[in-house]
């Protein structure tokens, strides 16, 4: 909403409708023709539809003659008028003439009266953009560029330091204008860099108009959903989309919501992971075995021959943990997510995704492996992410 010293006096549409065209303070609307503003309000109302109906150019001076009542200058000229202190008399009389230095007379106009007085100068604004060396400044530096706080504060700059630009056009007092000339302009330090763009307008107060967005430009939602813009197609090679889905006839006749349906990315070492699934498997298998059969063997070597019945061959399961400890640790702790690089084959204290397969009272990892020997592929018990060992 446009920040105005007259906001009280305007309705909250043509608030908005005046920030729309770019009128966003009293200086926008001090520097601009009531004509000016009145056409950049009917092209934004009409793009735009922020009022039932636009102001019209009359409505829009009122606006502009209040704003210069409530502008500093007018405050300043009214302050002028005043008399200095209480106990200097009204100006019921006009004041002796005074003597130039060195008893000189006080210069006259060419019209044979007094030269103005300074309140006589402080009613009449003056317009420092006819002058050619503020011209010249302007075309050197037609931008003013906001400074962070931050490089203020670093070169101990206060707030209150900094002057209030004054209006060029209007202005109500002489002004110092110094126009430096150097060979190339360098852009300030900590200071943002300016990037031109052909869909950009800037504002031009000194040729008296304010030029506005281009209304052909802009588009209904409507019109841009209904015509999209084409996305081009990039050409992908064989290798590419087998990694990013399986081939057709390995899913062909298969609920796409079934486990069967071998989804996610291609797994670059399927042979290991297969591998490794189906010894963890086994080891898994074997600890609890060799935990029953020791036993069992011990107790069968007692003369009472109450377990005789034991087999010779449950040697083979406490034989067995060692061999495929050592195979588990070689082939199946080496296992990683094709995504994460997590191993999804070794026992770790975190919080799973809940993605991840688990059985209850077997853990994630025996879940995981009978997932990817039965319907290759698995989710990853980390991050979630689908990973096949089929192409």
């Amino acid at each position: 909403m446009a920040k105005l010293s007259i906001s009280s006096e305007l309705s909250t549409e043509h608030l908005d409708l005046l920030e729309a065209a770019g009128f966003e303070n009293d200086r926008d609307l001090l520097s601009a023709d009531a004509g000016a503003v009145h056409r950049e309000l009917t092209k934004a109302n009409e793009v735009l539809e922020l009022a039932p109906e636009t102001p019209s150019v009359d409505e829009i001076d009122a606006w502009i003659a209040s704003v210069r009542k409530n502008a500093p200058g007018a405050a300043r000229k009214k302050a002028a008028k005043v008399p200095a202190s209480p106990s200097e008399p009204e100006a019921a009389d006009p004041p002796p003439e005074e003597e130039a230095p060195g008893g000189e007379e006080a210069p006259e106009d060419s019209s044979g009266g007094e030269a103005e007085s300074p309140v006589q100068r402080v009613d009449a604004p003056v317009n420092f953009e006819a002058d050619p060396d503020v011209q010249e400044m302007l075309a050197r530096a037609p931008v003013a560029l906001p400074i962070p706080n931050r490089t203020l504060a670093e070169a101990g700059i206060r707030p209150s330091e900094i002057a209030v630009a004054p209006v060029l056009n209007r202005a109500d007092s002489d002004l110092e204008v110094d126009v430096a000339v150097g060979e190339k302009r360098r852009e300030p330090v900590g200071m943002p860099k300016r990037r031109a763009s052909g869909l950009v307008q800037v504002a031009d107060f000194r040729a008296g108009e304010k030029r506005g967005f281009d209304a052909s430009r802009v588009r209904h939602i409507e019109d841009a959903a209904a015509d999209p813009t084409p996305v081009p197609k990039v050409e992908v090679d064989e290798r590419t989309r087998l990694i990013r889905t399986a081939r057709e006839t390995t899913n062909r006749g298969k609920d796409p919501q079934s486990r069967r349906f071998i989804r996610g990315v291609l797994h670059d070492r399927s042979v290991l992971v297969w591998t490794g699934c189906v010894v963890v498997l086994l080891f898994q298998i074997s600890i609890p075995l060799a935990l029953v059969a020791s036993p069992l063997l011990i107790l069968s070597d007692n003369p009472d021959g109450s377990f005789t019945w034991v087999p010779k061959w449950f040697v083979a399961f406490p034989i067995a943990v060692p061999v495929l400890g050592i195979l588990y640790f070689s082939i199946s702790y080496r296992v990683k997510c094709r995504v994460c690089g997590q191993r999804v084959l070794a026992p770790r204290q975190c919080l799973k995704n809940r993605k991840a397969h688990h059985i209850p009272l077997l853990g994630h990892i025996m879940a995981l492996a009978l997932h990817t020997i039965t319907f290759k592929w698995f989710n990853c018990t980390f991050c979630g992410t689908s990973v096949r060992i089929k192409e």
